[in-house]
């Protein structure tokens, strides 16, 4: 996935929609939310959470705990949550592609 601006700074990040023992990871690090009820919940929070760590340029593992300020747009397919942050709203136009075939496994 990528994002880009010509006038905003923005942060992106995608999950994969998996099974997840995800109360452990909530307990520890999203102590301020309690929406938490499913793996969709939950990916769709760690989207959030890691494109604004990214767009303010932030260490995901120091500011987890804690949310970071901004305007997020997600879009949820039945296998990924992407998430777009900019510090403004702006307007998102999502492009899709998806590769159907997986990339060779090569070693060094």
């Amino acid at each position: 996935m990528i994002a880009f601006s010509k006038t905003h700074a923005v942060g992106a990040d995608c999950e994969d929609i998996r099974p997840i023992t995800f109360k452990a990871i909530q307990k520890r690090y999203f102590q301020d939310t309690n929406d938490i009820h499913s793996a969709d919940d939950f990916f769709q929070i760690w989207t959030q959470k890691e494109a604004l760590c990214k767009l303010k340029g932030l260490s995901i593992w120091k500011t987890m705990r804690h949310s970071p300020h901004g305007f997020t747009t997600h879009k949820i397919t039945p296998d990924c949550v992407f998430c777009i942050a900019s510090n403004q709203p702006v307007p998102i136009i999502w492009a899709e592609h998806y590769e159907t075939e997986k990339w060779p496994q090569t070693s060094r």
